[in-house]
């Protein structure tokens, strides 16, 4: 096991988080309807629930958003109130057709706005955004990469899967595109140029 380097950062696995993936998931954001509205629920390991988002998506092309409703305490009087913040949705397009979408974090700090195109939304404190803005770190960047032995495992388990797809794919190219095949080749490579760089 790999040596673990302190943080004082907070971890985003450890926060609650909106992901643009789950809203695609549910056909959020690709319905035709005007407007959608849905529920966002976390529980712990005993189902009891710990935290709920109402959402509101709103799906025209003209300005797609999502409004989260949810309760926060009162530093005041010690009890719950709801609150409601608004995000913008936008899309770009992807390489091989098709769209793309992301949330606008919508924080401010110092007077500053964020506005970083992002895939998921983290609650710290009371409010959501993007880990830039909350300084968050992850778990996975505290173990030292050199002193880990998953990273070896993972690296050979890549090199074979590798070998098995070039061995298998006929066509680098069709109508002047790559083909499926010679895309997730080129993405697997990728990643394996990652990995021998940590093991250099």
């Amino acid at each position: 096991m790999g040596r673990y380097s302190y943080s004082n950062r907070i971890k985003a696995e450890d926060l609650y988080k909106i992901d643009m993936t789950m809203l695609k998931k549910y056909s959020y954001v690709y319905n035709a309807n005007k407007y959608q509205w849905g529920q966002v629920t976390w529980t712990n390991k005993y189902g009891d629930t710990q935290m709920t988002v109402n959402i509101v998506i709103r799906t025209d092309d003209e300005r797609k958003s999502m409004e989260a409703t949810y309760d926060v305490k009162d530093s005041i009087n010690g009890g719950f109130m709801s609150t409601s913040l608004v995000f913008s949705i936008v899309s770009t397009d992807c390489n091989f057709g098709g769209k793309r979408y992301w949330f606008k974090c919508s924080i401010s700090i110092n007077g500053q706005y964020c506005g970083r195109r992002i895939r998921i939304l983290y609650r710290c404190g009371d409010f959501f955004g993007c880990r830039h803005c909350f300084n968050l770190t992850y778990s996975s960047r505290n173990e030292n990469r050199r002193g880990s032995l998953r990273i070896p495992l993972k690296a050979f388990d890549l090199f074979d899967k590798i070998e098995i797809l070039r061995k298998s794919m006929k066509l680098m190219f069709y109508n002047g595109r790559f083909t499926r095949k010679a895309r997730k080749l080129i993405k697997l490579n990728r990643k394996a140029n990652q990995y021998l760089k940590v093991l250099s």
